[in-house]
């Protein structure tokens, strides 16, 4: 019977505890909303000690017990397969010693438990479901993990797919109490009753006794009575005549079950394979993902040193000495596994870990502190009126915090960027106030980074030395060698290619016995230098050569293994995925590195796809070149995406790109709810600018409002090609030239925003429009203030004024009146500066840009005078007309 959980019960500050679903020895499974993405999912919270688990992998010797179980959960959490529930997450709720460890999978709704499904099969339904569940724990064995409690109840189906949960950890052998037996006696291997190991062999015993209760309907012992049941798993054989199947899968049932292991099947593909002979089925095709796991699981070497350094500077962190550190080398060094094993050091400490990236391609502001801010957003206790700056990183904001967020004042785009810096420092100090949590944000890709995420990075660094906060970012230094420059206050670490000893470590990690080989060893360190990536790579192709990476170096070595270079090495990678999920390959690298699967499934499905997209990902992460980071799909390394594209016909490269634009279009409400930039770049790549102008303009004006000014500019260039090259007129080419001024001022380029806002004036009187050239007088007047002479920035506002008045554009001639006010407080006239910036602010008409401008003027004016003058100023403004102020500028 499930169990109702108080509503307010959150567990890893992030999922909101509904319901709870089961026990059972380790600890308590729950239905849990997920409140980043809004999803339904099942989280299991371990209540067993650390030091009394055992693991179903290798990956966690050596390490202390807390370790040792992120470790496992990181494994864990790589499994994709269509008969494997996916672990999502995990992490370590609470703090101190009362830390309970979680992970979280996809919730199974409308799931029953193997043996009910198959009481209503027919054989070959029964059949079916067996040969599911051996793929599976194929899939489990070839990757180091032992199940270890196999039964009905941790098999599931939905829609006649099996799904094995509930695996990878038990409770040790050595801390089961007195007449306890650790598994379910039912399901145990004779050899686990007499304190024997669990072993592929004792899994598959379990499969035997599910496959005897599936076809006979009993139990094959007693097991009323565990005396009793004891003895029968020891010293009795089942009674293979009760089972409703052919001899020949009678007799199947009967070795699985064998007392002795090794007189059952080798392992859960062979096990496979002899049912469907025995039912006198085909055997099916079986993608051999062993190589895999070993070359997926190499050992962390060579970074020893970085991560202890890290590591160090957590601690500190913790202590209050937080600092802000840039990892710098070549792709392919290493640089994702080393803030990978820091990332787990930290969840295992108690740290919040929050992690953002930047993207390549799509030029989205702030991309990079999306993932952290919607994070800190769902934390945070701030009242909802300081957080409306976030709209412009977090669309879901208001489901993110439970409650109503006001949509931000419109306000100038400086004011704009510093009120958002201003929100994440107040979310980062506010989640950094517990100096028992430290936080670590960990940023990756800086060399694809925008503008205005660089520049919310640089203010934030100024925090980490006051607060318990950790930020490390990685970038490549052979293509941003100037970045650091940009960043100085973060510490510089630079990861350097392996040496020869660490390159031989790395192979022995992969290879075992044949890694010692010294011509093998000579050749990968001369063929890769040391580069992590390209080591793995040709370790991959030699095996695949050898047919098995025990086989690697028995034969004779190739003089060279770079034919065709790196991409050739990488494209045999690729080749790996099965010729039928090639398409969803060559559709995810037009997508992007990081995949809406949505989406994807949009255009396969309207493609025709013979087979379900979760198909082809398993595929593809069976060879390697898709993986999940933090719940998103993405390709291992930017080196696959990039060959694959190379690998694109540009029709079909147009043809794909068209699909998913308008598949985004479908799936999102254009750009209400989705990134126009994303919206541009698809469109873009399809070459049909008709579609991809108003998106354009669209990502321009929302990267200017925000105070993203290098990206801004970027996408104003390519809005004002669109437009000019689609016959726009005059006054949309002026006003996409106003923008493109506004952001090149922004960024401090005022001679070439000098020549937009001419060559939008130009426009403008050329067209007769008066409105705009107005507001292109306005903005010369005022660049010419901070540039030139007062004398000619006074000419260019009233010349803006008079044509403003002139067009009955009063937002605009309020802006002018109070750019005047600006230049006025310059000139020492702080007195008619007040009265002018009270008249704007005090206007029906006074846009949200003008309204904030004219307050700034008006707290300057209020230091320069006296009290009593300021309040007379203010007054006679506030009771003026705007035509007659005007007038006696104009007269």
């Amino acid at each position: 019977m499930t169990q109702l959980i108080s509503s307010t019960q959150i567990i890893g500050r992030r999922y909101h505890i509904l319901r709870e679903i089961g026990a059972g020895n380790m600890g308590a499974v729950f239905h849990a909303e997920d409140r980043l993405s809004g999803q339904s999912v099942a989280l299991k919270q371990v209540r067993i000690a650390a030091e009394k688990l055992e693991y179903g992998s290798r990956a966690s010797a050596g390490h202390t017990e807390e370790m040792a179980l992120a470790q496992e959960f990181r494994i864990l959490s790589s499994l994709r397969h269509p008969n494997i529930i996916s672990v999502l997450d995990y992490g370590f709720d609470g703090a101190g010693r009362d830390r309970a460890p979680y992970f979280v999978m996809e919730m199974l709704e409308d799931a029953s438990s193997l043996m009910e499904t198959g009481d209503q099969l027919d054989f070959a339904g029964q059949l079916d479901l067996l040969v599911q569940l051996l793929q599976a724990l194929t899939y489990l064995h070839r990757r180091g993990i032992l199940h270890r409690d196999l039964k009905p109840k941790n098999v599931m189906v939905v829609d006649g797919v099996v799904k094995v949960l509930d695996f990878g950890l038990s409770v040790a052998y050595d801390q089961v109490r007195e007449g306890e037996i650790a598994g379910t006696p039912s399901y145990m291997a004779p050899e686990l009753w007499t304190s024997g190991r669990a072993t592929r062999e004792s899994d598959l015993y379990a499969v035997g006794v599910i496959a005897y209760r599936m076809f006979g309907g009993v139990p094959p012992f007693d097991t009323s009575n565990l005396n009793t049941l004891f003895n029968e798993v020891r010293e009795r054989a089942p009674d293979l005549a009760r089972l409703r199947a052919p001899q020949a899968v009678r007799d199947w049932v009967g070795r699985l079950m064998s007392k002795l292991p090794a007189e059952r099947y080798g392992d859960a593909a062979e096990a496979a394979a002899a049912l469907l002979r025995a039912a006198g089925l085909p055997e099916p095709v079986d993608s051999d993902a062993t190589r895999e796991s070993f070359l997926q699981a190499a050992t962390f070497v060579g970074r020893d040193k970085e991560l202890q350094a890290l590591v160090h500077q957590l601690d500190q962190a913790r202590l209050g000495h937080g600092s802000a550190i840039l990892v710098a080398g070549e792709s392919g060094v290493g640089k994702s596994r080393l803030i990978d094993e820091l990332r787990t050091v930290a969840l295992v400490q108690g740290a919040l870990v929050l992690r953002g990236q930047a993207l390549s391609g799509v030029s989205t502001p702030y991309a990079m502190w999306r993932a952290p801010a919607r994070w800190l957003a769902l934390l945070t206790h701030l009242p909802a009126d300081a957080l409306s700056p976030l709209h412009a990183l977090a669309p879901d904001l208001a489901r993110l915090c439970g409650r109503d967020v006001p949509q931000p004042a419109e306000i100038t785009p400086e004011a704009t960027q510093a009120r958002l810096r201003e929100v994440l420092e107040q979310l980062f100090r506010e989640q950094a106030s517990d100096a028992s949590q430290p936080v670590l944000v960990l940023l990756e890709d800086l060399h694809w980074a925008d503008g205005g995420s660089l520049a919310l990075l640089h203010a934030l660094t100024a925090l980490a030395d006051q607060l318990p906060l950790l930020i490390v970012a990685t970038f490549r230094n052979d293509e941003k060698p100037k970045l650091p420059a940009r960043l100085p206050r973060m510490r510089k670490v630079r990861l350097r290619r392996l040496d020869a000893a660490h390159t031989a470590a790395l192979t022995r990690a992969m290879l075992g016995v044949p890694g010692e080989n010294p011509e093998l060893l000579d050749l990968l360190q001369r063929e890769t230098e040391g580069n992590a990536f390209f080591l793995v790579e040709m370790v991959r192709a030699l095996a695949e050569e050898a047919g098995a990476l025990a086989r690697v170096g028995q034969g004779p070595l190739p003089l060279s293994l770079l034919t065709g270079g790196v991409q050739g090495i990488v494209q045999r990678r690729l080749g790996r995925v099965p010729q039928e999920a090639q398409p969803l390959v060559r559709l995810a690298a037009v997508a992007g590195r990081e995949l809406d699967l949505h989406i994807l499934r949009r255009v396969l499905a309207a493609q025709g796809a013979p087979a379900p997209l979760e198909r082809w990902i398993e595929q593809a992460a069976d060879a390697a070149v898709l993986e999940v980071v933090d719940g998103q799909w993405r390709f291992t390394h930017h080196k696959l995406r990039e060959v694959a594209l190379a690998g694109i016909a540009a029709g079909e490269f147009q043809a794909l790109s068209h699909a998913l634009a308008e598949a985004t279009e479908s799936a999102y409400a254009v750009s209400l709810r989705h990134d126009p930039e994303l919206l541009a770049y698809y469109w873009r790549n399809a070459e049909e600018p008709s579609r991809e102008e108003p998106y354009a303009i669209a990502a321009a004006e929302r990267a200017l409002r925000t105070g993203a000014y290098q990206t801004a500019a970027a996408a104003y260039v390519r809005a004002l090609t669109l437009s000019k090259a689609s016959g726009s007129p005059e006054r949309k080419l002026a006003q996409l030239l106003l923008g493109m001024g506004d952001a090149c001022r922004g960024m401090g380029d005022n001679a070439r925003a000098a020549r937009c806002f001419r060559q939008a004036l130009a426009l403008c009187e050329q067209a007769g429009y008066r409105w705009g050239a107005a507001s292109a007088l306005n903005r010369l007047g005022k660049l010419t203030a901070e540039t030139g002479s007062p004398q000619d920035a006074a000419r260019l506002m009233v010349d803006g004024l008079r044509t403003a008045m002139q067009a009955r554009a009063q937002p605009v001639a309020l802006a002018s009146i109070t750019a005047m006010a600006g230049l006025l407080l310059r000139t020492g006239e702080p007195v008619i500066a007040a009265e002018y910036a009270s008249l704007a602010l005090h206007h029906f008409a006074c846009d949200g840009p003008t309204h904030y401008l004219a307050e700034r003027v008006l707290e300057q004016a209020a230091a320069q005078i006296a009290p009593e003058a300021f309040e007379a100023a203010k007054q006679r403004g506030q009771a003026a007309e705007l035509k007659e102020v005007a007038g006696l500028i104009l007269a």
